[in-house]
């Protein structure tokens, strides 16, 4: 399986938002739910708790912006289906036929070490820019203890913040997690918004028949 990346001094050129489908195309940040990044086969992978059970129809996604308030007033693309979900796993899969293709990146597993992710959070709600968060990348061995504390399974992965910074923030459920420029996983939860705790990705897996 591969995926969309850019080059590595800005964010992956699949990164795209989830937004509430409108009509009357009123702001994209007011109408932002998730990040999320389009692989190279019309498919988008985001967070399960983002979308949950709502039809398809509600939601469109934006591609080719970092700036959602520079966009105010445009339309994304709709989503065409939810075509997989692991609530457990907090993964889920979009099939959007209209979204314009993507270079690839090739995907791996999370291992111990330096790692950036992206999306549009912030601590007092989405960001207009797509930011950047640099994480350190925990042991598993090390990590089994954070998941059990919080029950979650063993699909997910441990990040804490790099050099004491801060961690990732809601806006940034559903956004890649990069690895020497490898995606492998999206943010899926925290204890806390930006804060110096640790933080869970989720690896994305490729859905069934694709």
């Amino acid at each position: 399986m591969v995926w969309a990346v850019s080059a590595a001094s800005g964010p992956p050129a699949g990164l795209v938002a989830v937004v509430r489908a409108d009509p009357s195309g009123s702001s994209l940040l007011l109408r932002f739910v998730c990040s999320g990044l389009a692989t190279g086969n019309g498919l988008v992978v985001t967070a399960a708790h983002c979308v949950g059970a709502a039809d398809a129809s509600r939601f469109e996604i934006v591609a080719d912006v970092t700036d959602l308030c520079e966009r105010n007033g445009s339309s994304g693309v709709p989503v065409g289906s939810v075509i997989a979900v692991d609530s457990a796993a907090d993964v889920l899969w979009l099939d959007v036929p209209g979204l314009n293709p993507f270079r690839e990146l090739d995907t791996a597993d999370p291992t111990p070490g330096d790692a950036v992710a992206w999306g549009w959070g912030g601590r007092s709600g989405p960001s207009c820019q797509a930011r950047s968060v640099y994480l350190t990348l925990m042991a598993d061995s090390d990590c089994r203890t954070e998941r059990d504390r919080f029950g979650l399974p063993a699909t997910y992965f441990c990040a804490t913040p790099a050099g004491g910074g801060p961690n990732t923030c809601g806006g940034d459920s559903g956004g890649p997690i990069l690895q020497a420029g490898r995606l492998v996983g999206i943010t899926s939860a925290g204890a806390g918004c930006g804060q110096r705790s640790v933080g869970f990705g989720a690896r994305a897996e490729t859905p069934p028949g694709r």
